[in-house]
């Protein structure tokens, strides 16, 4: 097809020119900026909202008015969306604690162990610095304390007092 054949389709199908912008502009925001600016995926859906209007009569196909509504529809889906979005994009506002085999994990302390004193447990082949968890407070664990791990850091283990 000549461009001049495609010109004259489009302009005798407004529709089909809505249509393939907004799925042009999909396209674009999935493929090349994997949906991070959002952008693009608010006025593609403009663009299809404005095809699908003119597709069944509510829309004329003549410029002004449907460059108005694309303009209007973007906007209005961008002020719905643009909170959702984020928050997906960005994950959930609470991080996660991270999950690990060595949560759960008990031994017995070899040294005293408290906030200024760590204490050094050889496990899987590395030294690893032994601290009290957070909520033992500044408590000593004295040497010989069966613990757990409650929660882990790079090259720290986090250990709480096994209750009898």
């Amino acid at each position: 097809m000549e461009l001049q054949s495609i010109i004259h389709y489009l302009d005798s199908h407004r529709d089909a020119l809505w249509f393939s912008i907004g799925f042009g502009l999909l396209a674009l925001e999935a493929g090349v900026f994997g949906f991070s600016s959002g952008m693009l995926l608010f006025t593609g859906l403009a663009a299809l909202v404005t095809g699908l209007l003119i597709t069944l009569g509510i829309l004329s196909g003549a410029p002004t008015p449907a460059i108005a509504l694309f303009a209007v529809t973007s906007l209005v889906l961008a002020a719905l969306f643009w909170k959702w979005f984020r928050r997906l994009h960005h994950g959930p506002a609470r991080p996660q604690a991270p999950v690990s085999d060595f949560v759960g994990l008990r031994f017995t302390l070899k040294q005293d162990v408290s906030l200024l004193e760590n204490g050094v447990e050889r496990y899987s082949g590395i030294d690893w610095r032994v601290l009290p968890d957070p909520s033992v407070g500044s408590r000593i664990l004295p040497r010989g304390t069966q613990v757990e791990v409650s929660a882990l850091d790079a090259g720290i283990l986090y250990v709480r007092p096994l209750v009898p």
